[in-house]
């Protein structure tokens, strides 16, 4: 049986967050499964911190990757957890004290809340532009934790607001 509150929620999150991604240079969705869509590749050009090889905690230019998926019964739920929706997708030596990978908790996920609101809490959390003050004893990566409180302020990786547009080059004559 056809779930219609399901299928218009969905309708709406894909043409909300497809409108959303037109209007950013950081940030592309591409969905995954679905009619309308369930499930989507959150792709933002914008730097995070990564442990290398070496232990060192460096910036990651390349960007980094999310995955959503909204399970069936996600409108039912009285508190969505984190890794029923999320997925760290790359890099995978994200350094973060809420990603373990492939683990991501941005917190309490309300029922109904939509995607535009878990794209933007994915990316100010990873960015460091949102406070992420776990302690030790409930971060998902206890060393991150300890290396961001002895830095807090942490430096955010990335500035720039999701919905950026950068400048077209002038034209030269």
């Amino acid at each position: 049986m056809k779930d219609l509150v399901r299928d218009g929620f969905l309708r709406s999150m894909f043409e909300h967050g497809m409108a959303y991604a037109a209007q950013s240079d950081i940030f592309r969705l591409e969905p995954c499964m679905g009619d309308p869509p369930f499930a989507y590749a959150c792709h933002f050009a914008a730097p995070c911190y990564v442990r290398r090889p070496s232990g060192e905690i460096a910036l990651h230019e390349g960007g980094f990757t999310i995955g959503i998926a909204f399970p069936p019964d996600y409108l039912r739920l009285p508190v969505v957890p984190s890794q029923a929706v999320l997925q760290f997708i790359q890099p995978v030596e994200v350094w973060h004290p809420n990603v373990r990978w492939p683990f991501i908790c941005i917190g309490r996920i309300a029922p109904g809340t939509d995607l535009l609101e878990l794209v933007l809490r994915c990316y100010e959390l990873t960015t460091f532009q949102r406070k992420a003050n776990p302690t030790e004893w409930d971060a998902l990566n206890p060393e991150a934790c300890r290396w961001a409180r002895s830095r807090w302020p942490v430096e955010p990786a990335c500035r720039l607001p999701l919905k950026h547009r950068r400048l077209a080059p002038e034209r030269q004559p």
